[in-house]
This record gives C-alpha cells, structure tokens and sequence, in this order.
C-alpha cells in the first residue's frame, strides 16, 4: 500500500478528516489511548490493527495535537507536555553486607522524603549487622566493623523506617534489591512486609535515556550529566537517584507521560526478560571450578567477559588463583550489582606477570583500554 507524505492537517493536505477524528477521540476519553483502539475507531476495523498501524502513524505524523508515547499509547499534546513528577515520594538506598536478603544484613539505610511544600526531610543511618563486614564490602563501601560496632541494630530504627517511607511511592535505582533487604530486615523485626508501589530509575534509564549504554547508577548519571559524590554510600546514592530520578521524569513526561500510572506502564514495559537456561544463566554456574587449573598462584590481572567476549570487569591480584577462586563463594555481582554482572560473566581470562607493581600497572593500562 502506497501512503501519502505526512502533511499538516492544518494546511488542509494529507487526511484531515482522519486526524480530526483521531484527535476527537482522544479529547473524548480524556486519558491516553491504547493504539490498537484508536485504529478500530479512525479506521472502523478491528479485526488486524497491525496492517493499519503504519497508516495511522503516516497520517498523525504530521499533526501537532497528538502524540504517540513510548508505551504505544497516543494522548493529547497539551496533556504530554504536563508533568509526571509525584507530589509525594521516597527516595531510598541501602548498603549491604552482601546480595542475598535471607542471609546477608544491611549495614546503611537513607531515605529522602519529597514533599510537595518545604524541604526534603533527609535521614539516614548506619546498622549494625550483627556480623562481621566482608574485606570486599569495607573495600566497596568504606564502611568497616568500627564504623557499625556502636551502630543501632536495624530493630532500633525499624519505626522509624516504616514511619519515613509511609504507603509513598518508593524511587529506587535497582528498586528490587533495596526493597527486598528492606523488607527481610522488617521481617526479622516482626513488622508487616512493605508493598509500596515502586519507581526504579534503572528500568527508566533503560526507557528513556538511550544514551546511558550501562545501567549503574554512577554510570547514568554520568550520562544525564548529574553530578555525584562517591558511589556506595546510602545517602550519597539516594541524592544521586533523586538527581537522576528528575531528569528521567522530564524525559518521560516529553514523551507523553503524564501520571505516575504512565511511568510505572513505560518501566514495566522495561523490565528484563527473564533469561532461559542455558550456558550464559548464573556466574555460578557458567564458570566451572576445573578452569582453576590453569589459573597459578601468582601475582596479574583478570579480566572478565561476557559470552560475547566484551570485557566486563578487569582487576587484580598478587594471588590470581586465590582471588578468581573467591568468586565461586563471594556475591561477584555486588561491586557491580546494578550491572547484573553475575547474569553476564561468561569467562574469566589472566594475565600473569612477575610483580604486584606489575600487575597494578598491567590493570590501568587494560581498562584505559576497554573501560568496562
């Protein structure tokens, strides 16, 4: 089928009676409208909305009153053009001693409260885990034994947490993960699961910041152009999602979102698509232990990649054996847990040298050059 040239209805070309149609339809309803049904109604055909798809999109390109959001719903410019900034939010992050809620504790909690009149009311606290702090985690976060031996344990600051988040929609980067320790913490307590609807800028990036080809927070930030200050602390990542968090509503809300409803339709339309079995599930499980083998008890750099052979990671150690072996009972994916490494480590490849100082400058030198 052969289309006309998109044309501005107003000039009276192209398919004026088509677009005022269109336009009357979705003024009527005062709500954005799915695709499918507003070709059943310009079109009066229901039966294969996907062979008139083009030819609405060709006849409503040229218009200014209509527009089609990410989500494949079309709405009103006057309405896309609104906002979908909730009145009333929290912001949240955690810090943990390592990935798994049933077994490991958090050990830092923020919150950043929005309300529509006066300042953010900001808070946030170390917590004690009752447990000792891996070297990874202290290395990760900066927080050790000393910092959280006089920490409250979190059943001292449960309430309060409740209190602050209230039943307020809930902005997370990576939202699961903070809400999922969160809750095995009000658990423990004896406090009643959290079920608050959630905002996770990850998901959201992943929609509307195409430019952001990594998804850690730092990462997207670095992307939107939002300053920071040093990842993996809860308050100063909270403040960093909040920042984020802005420039993504303004993203979604110039591509047609106009409701909290909106966002949470666009994020969900994000989400990852759990993968099949296979070679490439866990790390766990794609790295066999023979490969340890090969892999001597001498000073290097280790590089990982995914099943595509992209570098994901590089480190190093003075023992690689020792250290590509730690992996196989350490939470690899935290240092990354916003990347879902785990998910993409395919192989771990060495490289020896004959010094630790070697190895230091073997390592700068490999991640100037694949900056993963």
């Amino acid at each position: 089928m052969e289309h006309a040239e998109p044309a501005n209805p107003s000039s009276g070309g192209g398919y004026p009676q088509l677009v005022e149609r269109a336009v009357a339809f979705v003024e009527s309803l005062g709500s954005p409208v799915d695709e499918d049904r507003l070709i059943a109604h310009v079109f009066g055909n229901t039966s294969s909305p996907a062979l008139w798809r083009s030819l609405l999109r060709t006849i409503l390109d040229g218009q200014s009153r209509l527009v089609r959001r990410p989500d494949g719903y079309w709405t009103t410019q006057t309405v896309a053009t609104g906002s979908a900034h909730p009145d009333e939010y929290v912001v949240v992050d955690v810090e943990t001693t390592g990935l798994k809620p049933s077994q490991q504790r958090m050990i830092e909690i923020a919150i950043i409260r929005i309300a529509p009149d006066g300042e953010p009311l900001t808070w946030s606290t170390l917590v004690n885990p009752g447990r000792s702090i891996p070297e990874y985690i202290a290395s990760l976060t900066g927080i050790r034994n000393d910092d959280v031996a006089v920490a409250p344990p979190f059943r001292d600051v449960a309430q309060k947490v409740v209190e602050l988040i209230g039943d307020l929609p809930v902005v997370a980067h990576n939202a699961d993960f903070d809400m999922a320790f969160i809750n095995a913490e009000l658990s423990r307590c004896g406090y009643a699961r959290l079920v608050n609807r959630t905002i996770d800028t990850l998901a959201l990036a992943q929609a509307v910041a195409p430019e952001a080809r990594r998804l850690a927070l730092p990462d997207v930030a670095r992307a939107l152009g939002v300053a920071g200050e040093k990842p993996h602390r809860a308050l100063a990542d909270a403040n960093l999602t909040l920042g984020v968090f802005h420039v993504l509503l303004q993203r979604a809300a110039s591509q047609g979102c106009c409701s909290l409803d909106d966002v949470t339709r666009l994020v969900a339309g994000q989400r990852p698509k759990p993968r099949p079995p296979g070679p490439t599930g866990r790390g766990r499980s794609i790295l066999d232990k023979s490969h340890l083998v090969d892999i001597p008890n001498a000073p290097g750099v280790y590089i990982m990649r995914d099943k595509d052979d992209r570098v994901l990671y590089v480190g190093k150690s003075k023992d690689l054996r020792k250290r590509v072996a730690s992996y196989y009972s350490q939470p690899l994916g935290y240092t990354r847990k916003l990347d879902g490494l785990l998910e993409l480590l395919a192989k771990i490849d060495v490289e020896v040298v004959g010094t630790e100082l070697e190895s230091l400058i073997l390592e700068s030198q490999l991640i100037r050059r694949y900056r993963p």
